[in-house]
């Protein structure tokens, strides 16, 4: 599991440089869904050597909104204080 959380740390780092390299002026607006809804396209594109990420997001749920990654979403404290 620390594994995955690693993993997502790492993409959430490189989803917010990408986002603030490109809109400078903007406010993030990188909510929890767009980041859910972005990890799971992102896990599920396949390279040109037939890899992908979901060896390591394997836990993905349909919910109302989008798909959710369960270990990565229970796992979140801003969502599980309410």
């Amino acid at each position: 599991m620390l594994t995955k959380q690693m993993a997502f740390e790492f993409f959430c780092h490189q989803i917010y440089a990408w986002y603030t390299s490109n809109r400078e002026t903007e406010k993030n607006d990188l909510s929890v869904l767009k980041v859910m809804k972005l990890l799971f396209f992102i896990s599920a594109f396949k390279r040109e050597d037939n890899s992908d990420l979901l060896d390591i997001f394997n836990n993905f749920q349909a919910m109302t909104y989008g798909p959710v990654e369960l270990d990565i979403y229970n796992d979140l404290p801003q969502i599980n204080s309410k």
